[in-house]
């Protein structure tokens, strides 16, 4: 019998504890709910507020009510409160009107969320979420809508708040994304729907969300992708960049993994960050926008899928370390004319770029192992007269390298006195000779074949030429009289025509 009473009042205090007890509150001077709710705080499991709250009443319901789990505030007003006694702590704190206060929900004493609050229904009139309103809140399981009203969502509003499931919906209404907003709030189970006001989204807003799916469409109204802000999102299928967008921050999209199809990088985009797109190796195509200045290191590395001819655009400055590294379908290689430095490794292991590759006169640097294990590419061609610097190992492993091109006669002396010599069979660097097949026009000098032999204008008075065999073998030079000069006819053959530093090539 005493056993028997035993477990009854067991199972009546496991009853209590676990028994839902709802309450409804109008609270119409904020700052009073602890007093209104004085005789539920500790039993309360459903709450409804209505009313106007501030911050104090916010750090009742974190800190006075540990059995809260659903809590309905959708009908309050959120007053302004300047004290001592809000969700921050003890110092003397400002919270504005119609904003989630600072911390609402993380004790920053403890540094632990509620974990208690299963769902929340938010204030239709709220502007902003403040820092840390709701992060490790790892007990809301529900989907999270938030009101059309919000404008900004701020710093790890919502950070590891991992049991909120369902799409996302950021509606029109919000500009501004914080960093960490999202962060790890792993269980999201849907497509992100970004609102057509979103004008940043700070650094991690939205890593760790591997739950995401679908497509993910960037607004035309974002202008910055923060460092690491969609990384390891590996469920998402596709990405849209709007064209709005200026800086790709670091990681910003960094392992994930599951996007694929084509990636066009808008001509809005003048930044791409260390990384931001690593190891996406399910996209099939790149195409880079006009306005890119620099692509960070590791920017696409490891994205094996990418396959055609890569074009850098004449705006790209600089090619960072591994930028390209492993990129190993890619057939063919561009580089605009005002690539200056291409970094340590990054085209390393892109062994699908084949035939000739041209180096454009602003390269100066190219650094250690860039071309490494590209050993489909045959023909070097140099604009530069003077050698860009190699960095150690820069075409180690491009075995299948029969010869470099140069401008002049002179760079090939310049060429061979540098390490590049040693990177091609037969140490083979030769003149590039500018393509003319009976006629050409370079710097208001007129080349061009007749009946008579090669005819050359646009000459000063004066000025010499030089006449050679394709071999280089020199045959003879003349002294312009004038503007025009005729050679005397020769056998048809290729010869090279030296004058005013160029070199012409003309077929008779």
């Amino acid at each position: 019998m005493k056993k028997l009473l035993s477990l009854i009042v067991i199972a009546l205090f496991s009853f209590m504890a676990t028994a839902q007890v709802s309450q409804t509150v109008d609270v119409p001077t904020a700052g009073t709910l602890s007093t209104l709710a004085s005789a539920y705080l500790s039993t309360v499991t459903n709450l409804t507020v209505t009313g106007n709250i501030d911050a104090r009443d916010v750090k009742c319901m974190r800190d006075q009510m540990p059995l809260l789990a659903v809590l309905d505030i959708s009908g309050v007003n959120i007053v302004a409160y300047t004290g001592t006694d809000g969700t921050e702590g003890t110092s003397s704190t400002t919270y504005p009107d119609n904003e989630m206060p600072t911390y609402s929900f993380l004790n920053p004493l403890t540094s632990s969320g509620k974990t208690s609050l299963k769902t929340i229904s938010l204030p239709t009139t709220l502007t902003s979420i403040g820092t840390g309103a709701f992060a490790y809140c790892s007990g809301l399981t529900s989907s999270l809508t938030i009101p059309n009203s919000v404008t900004n969502i701020g710093f790890a509003a919502f950070m590891n708040c991992s049991g909120i499931t369902g799409s996302l919906i950021i509606p029109n209404s919000v500009t501004t994304i914080g960093d960490n907003a999202f962060r790890s709030c792993s269980g999201l189970s849907g497509s992100l729907t970004l609102g057509n006001s979103v004008a940043t989204i700070g650094d991690m807003a939205f890593r760790g969300c591997g739950g995401l799916t679908g497509s993910l469409t960037i607004p035309n109204s974002v202008t910055n992708i923060g460092t690491e802000t969609f990384g390891f999102c590996n469920r998402i299928s596709s990405l849209t960049l709007g064209n709005s967008v200026t800086t790709i921050g670091s990681g910003a999209f960094s392992g994930s993994s599951g996007i694929t199809g084509s990636l066009i990088i808008p001509n809005s985009v003048t930044t791409i960050g260390d990384m931001a797109f690593y190891y996406l190796t399910k996209l099939s195509s790149l195409t880079i926008g006009n306005s890119v200045t620099s692509i960070g290191g590791g920017a696409f590395m490891g994205c094996s899928g990418i396959t055609g001819n890569l074009i850098i655009p004449n705006s790209v400055t600089s090619i960072g370390d591994n930028a390209f590294q492993s990129c190993s379908s890619i057939s063919g290689l561009t580089l605009g004319n005002s690539v200056t430095t291409i970094g340590n490794e990054a085209f390393s292991g892109c062994s699908g770029i084949s035939g000739s590759l041209t180096f454009p006169n602003s390269v100066t640097t190219i650094g250690g192992s860039a071309f490494y294990c590209c050993n489909h590419i045959n023909i070097i061609y140099c604009s530069n007269e003077t050698p860009p610097t190699l960095g150690p190992y820069a075409f180690t492993g491009d075995v299948s390298v029969t010869n470099a091109f140069v401008p002049t006669f002179a760079a090939v002396t310049a060429y061979k006195a540098t390490s590049w010599i040693s990177y091609f069979q037969g140490n083979k660097i030769n003149i590039n000779y500018p393509t003319a097949v009976n006629d050409l026009s370079i710097n208001n000098i007129k080349v061009y074949a007749t009946a008579g032999g090669i005819s050359i204008e646009g000459l000063d008075a004066g000025e010499k030429l030089t006449l050679y065999t394709v071999n280089g073998v020199q045959l003879q030079t003349l002294k312009s009289e004038g503007t025009l000069m005729v050679l005397p006819a020769l056998p048809n053959a290729l010869y090279l025509v030296k004058t005013t530093g160029k070199v012409f090539k003309v077929i008779l």
